[in-house]
């Protein structure tokens, strides 16, 4: 999602507190009404976008329904007891405040009320139709309830005359909360149009994480203190809107060390340096004096904490990510977990979860997935597969830190900036490098990488380069016939032809939906110029050098059950543990390769597996293929005896466009 402006209009969010909406609900003609005043039916429409904080005491009140003769108003839209979130029926005309002893809550009232108890910290798109016979609740664009109302027993109509609707956070059974865009429309009008227009959060995309251990407790474990022994971490932090897409925003965000348990900050070292650290140029500074500006929605954070735990009676900390220029708004600052920063000296390691990515990387990298002793058969210690499972004894990588020279020396020089430089720059040195190095410096290459960075699954993305090119090269040549550019239509048939031949996987096509998702990756229209094909060619040679693995292979080409749908995004697989109805149930996943992993991206070409946890929200693990060697299972008998899986979904695809 893009919008084309640099900064977030501030002007729609609004604090809960200072809410009040009049609403004029006088019957008139309908050429003659407002929007948002009353129709013939006597109803009204009110929507919006709200982001709760956590509530001290339930049931609360969050909106209030006052008029003239009720001054001190009666709920109208309320969490009850069991945080659902429950909409109530209008005050009638000329009536005295009702008795406060009488709980809007009790079960001799109509009302209608959600199924499941309502989200706090995120944003949640309400509606609420409300008249004389009928209470309609939606959440999220669909309707959760509805409740036909009795007559008034006097006989009296209960036809909405002036009312307002009144926040009532800042009284003691109040709730602390947000509000984007709220309105009254007119009853004819659609709830999904609102529902379309969304708010914006910060996130961390802890995919993107790199050179930190998780723990079992969700402890982040960052290797930290002196200048000697501290390490580089890298995070990505995204702004996006309520569905999940990215914002295209230019905004800057800083990064700060927080204690977790209280939220201060961390105070300097004895050194009187800042306890989170950037670095630009080869030079440190303080974190907060050098924000990251949000490019295409992404800022990427290259970090090092200098403040040990150990210093500070062991206390845990936490990363707080916000951009200064929006205020102090909760939704637009991002929190890590909580975090363990120890000396390299400590060697005992708890972690089930390594995240890694290259130590200046921009594009995300998922966390390693697999806890499954069949699925992690030894950690960096054996052979790192380049093709077939076959050829697993040809070429084997031993840990980074005892990997014997294989050639002639590579310039450290040329080493140091290639671990320093970003994902573009590196492909650009790597095809520089390969076109005049021997398949041995290559390979010295490759360890010296893997070495520096810690990362062995480096070794993969350089050792394949010489034949990357080559197997790029010469497709570009079949493809451009000597010209610059080609048709999409007639290169898309040559590429994917090539593609099964090269992945050995004739008995499988590529989609329509394959071919648009690679027309995406390239960023052509209908014309393929060289700089297009070559984005393509980096993002599926890693993807056919999986293919070349039986256990991956045998997934793809199988047709029932059908364990990897085609090439989906990461907002595709999201959506398809996302029903109409609700949410699928905890467990179920779905197989896809990384839209945002290209060559030389370590991780470019392995499998993710995005799944529902059990608090209902997508979760993404990558998944650690060099593991499953010595396995004698099918990969898809060890995905299913992985914890927290249970059952294979099915990937929902993006209909093409017209």
């Amino acid at each position: 999602m893009a919008d084309g402006e640099s900064t977030i209009d501030l002007s729609r969010y609004s604090s809960l507190g200072d809410f009040r909406l009049d609403v004029e609900a006088e019957k008139e003609e309908e050429h003659e009404r407002d929007e948002g005043e009353e129709g013939e039916d006597g109803s009204l429409l009110f929507c919006f976008w709200v982001f709760l904080l956590k509530s001290a005491t339930f049931p609360c009140t969050i909106f209030r329904q006052v008029n003239s003769d009720v001054k001190d108003g009666f709920p109208i839209l309320v969490l009850n007891g069991d945080k659902r979130l429950t909409l109530l029926p209008p005050l009638p005309p000329q009536k005295e405040s009702p008795d406060s002893e009488v709980s809007p809550f009790s079960s001799e009232k109509s009302y209608a009320s959600s199924d499941s108890e309502f989200p706090f910290g995120k944003w949640v798109h309400v509606g609420c139709q409300v008249s004389s016979e009928l209470l309609r609740l939606h959440i999220d664009g669909e309707v959760v309830d509805e409740k036909t109302l009795s007559a008034s027993k006097d006989g009296e109509s209960n036809r909405l005359r002036k009312i307002s609707l009144v926040s009532t956070s800042r009284t003691d059974d109040g709730i602390e909360g947000y509000l984007y865009s709220p309105k009254v429309l007119h009853p004819s009008s659609s709830i999904e149009d609102h529902y379309k227009d969304s708010p914006v959060h910060l996130a961390i995309d802890k995919s993107s994480a790199s050179d930190i251990e998780e723990g079992s407790d969700g402890i982040w474990s960052i290797v930290g203190g002196k200048a000697s022994c501290r390490r580089n971490f890298a995070l990505d932090v995204v702004l996006l809107d309520a569905f999940g897409q990215i914002v295209d925003k230019e905004m800057e965000v800083v990064a700060s060390l927080l204690y977790a348990n209280s939220g201060s900050l961390v105070e300097k070292t004895s050194d009187d340096e800042a306890p989170l650290l950037t670095s630009y140029d080869g030079i440190e500074f303080d974190s907060y004096e050098k924000p990251s500006k949000l490019l295409h929605g992404r800022a990427s954070f290259k970090l090092k904490i200098s403040q040990l735990s150990s210093k500070c009676d062991n206390r845990l900390f936490h990363m707080r990510f916000n951009i200064p220029r929006a205020g102090n708004y909760p939704f637009l600052e991002a929190f890590s977990n909580p975090i363990r920063c120890v000396s390299r000296n400590r060697n005992a390691r708890t972690s089930l979860i390594i995240w890694k990515r290259p130590a200046s990387g921009i594009l995300p990298a998922k966390d390693s997935f697999g806890t499954h002793p069949d699925v992690i058969l030894k950690n960096f210690e054996t052979a790192e597969k380049l093709f077939s499972d076959s050829e697993c004894t040809k070429m084997r990588n031993s840990n980074s830190k005892s990997m014997p020279s294989v050639g002639k020396a590579v310039p450290d020089s040329f080493t140091f900036s290639y671990c320093l430089a970003g994902p573009h720059e590196r492909a650009l040195l790597l095809k520089k490098f390969a076109a005049s190095a021997s398949d041995e410096e290559v390979l010295e290459l490759a360890n010296q990488v893997s070495l520096y960075t810690g990362c062995s699954h480096h070794w993969n993305q350089i050792a394949v380069a010489k034949k990357l090119i080559e197997e790029g090269t010469k497709l570009w040549s079949l493809l451009s016939q000597n010209n610059n550019h080609v048709p999409w239509e007639s290169a898309i048939y040559e590429i994917e032809e090539y593609f099964m031949k090269i992945a050995s996987c004739n008995t499988r096509t590529l989609s329509q939906q394959d071919f648009e998702l690679l027309r995406r990756i390239s960023g052509c229209q209908d014309y393929l110029m060289q700089e297009n094909f070559e984005r393509i060619w980096c993002w599926l040679y890693p993807v056919v050098l999986s293919l070349l693995r039986d256990s991956v292979r045998a997934l793809w080409t199988s047709v029932s059950p059908r364990w990897i749908e085609g090439f989906i995004t990461k907002e595709e697989a999201e959506t398809s543990l996302r029903s109409p109805n609700g949410h699928q149930e905890p467990g179920t996943f779905v197989l896809r390769f990384p839209t945002s992993r290209s060559w030389p991206h370590p991780d470019a070409g392995c499998l993710v597996v995005t799944y529902m946890g059990d608090d209902y929200n997508p979760h993404h693990k990558l998944l650690s293929l060099d593991y499953i060697c010595r396995s004698s299972r099918p990969l898809g008998e060890l995905l299913l005896m992985e914890p927290g899986l249970s059952r294979l979904g099915r990937a929902f695809r993006s209909p093409l466009s017209s």
